[in-house]
């Protein structure tokens, strides 16, 4: 069970880095192109970088059997649905999830 929590952390960290570098480098990700929503979007980098941070720390610490693994796995499973829940709610309020059938 630890590995394999292991291994949905250390993805998880791997898939928010790749999200990261496509934003800034190709703009796939972006649901649409407004300075706005730009902004709001580069408002997450550093808490997806606190999760990155704590996910791969808790993967680290639990493959390793560390006391920190758990805890750091914890803080990530926290800022993830934290993050998640932020992303829902704005998309819900502003009308963006319409956006989905009309992006690329």
């Amino acid at each position: 069970m630890l590995i394999t929590l292991s291994i949905l952390l250390i993805l998880t960290a791997i898939c928010c880095i790749y999200y990261w570098i496509d934003f800034y480098i190709k703009g796939e990700v972006q649901t649409i192109n407004e300075d706005w929503y730009v902004k709001f979007q580069k408002a997450f980098i550093g808490a997806d970088l606190w999760m990155i941070v704590s996910a791969i720390i808790g993967a680290i610490g639990l493959l390793t059997g560390q006391t920190y693994g758990l805890i750091f796995a914890l803080l990530a499973a926290a800022s993830l649905i934290f993050l998640g829940l932020m992303v829902v709610i704005f998309n819900i309020q502003n009308n963006l999830y319409r956006l989905i059938s009309t992006s690329n």
